[in-house]
C-alpha cells in the first residue's frame, strides 16, 4: 500500500470533489464523490490523531486500517448523523446490499444502485462536510 502525507490526502480531496462537479456521467460522479469523501475523511482521522503519513499509527489505527469503509471512519470520527445526514438504510445493487466500503466496485465497474439518487446525495453532503473541516 502506498504511504502518503495527511497534506496530500486532503489536496487530492479537493481535486476529486472538483472533478467530480465537472462530470456528467453519473457513476463517474459517483465513483469521484466516494473518493473525495474517502480521502477527506482520512485527512480528517490522521489530522485529529496527528498522524503523519497514511501507515502511521500508535494509539490511534493507521488511516490504512479502513481501506475504503467511509462509514467505519464516519463513527470513529463521531461525526454526528445529523450533521451529515444518515446514510441510505440500503445500498442495493442486482438486488444485493453493498456495503458501504464496496460501493466504489459498482461504479467503478459500471453498475448502478437501486437507490443511487439518495447515495449521491449523501456522498454529496458528506463531501461538503469534508470541505468545511479541511478548509
Amino acid at each position: 500500500m502506498i504511504d502518503l502525507p495527511q497534506k496530500a490526502l486532503k489536496r487530492r480531496a479537493g481535486e476529486l470533489a472538483k472533478a467530480a462537479g465537472e462530470v456528467t456521467n453519473e457513476n463517474s460522479r459517483a465513483l469521484l464523490l466516494f473518493y473525495a469523501a474517502e480521502c477527506g475523511l482520512k485527512a480528517i482521522y490522521m489530522a485529529r490523531n496527528v498522524l503523519r503519513t497514511t501507515s502511521s499509527s500508535h494509539s490511534a489505527r493507521a488511516a490504512t486500517y479502513f481501506v475504503h469503509r467511509l462509514d467505519e471512519l464516519i463513527v470513529e470520527l463521531k461525526i454526528p448523523a445529523s450533521t451529515i445526514a444518515p446514510r441510505p438504510a440500503s445500498c442495493v445493487f442486482a438486488g444485493k446490499a453493498v456495503p458501504v466500503g464496496e460501493l466504489n466496485q459498482v461504479w467503478r465497474y459500471g453498475g448502478t444502485l437501486e437507490d443511487q439518487p439518495a447515495v449521491l446525495k449523501w456522498l454529496e453532503i458528506l463531501v461538503a462536510y469534508v470541505k468545511k473541516e479541511l478548509s
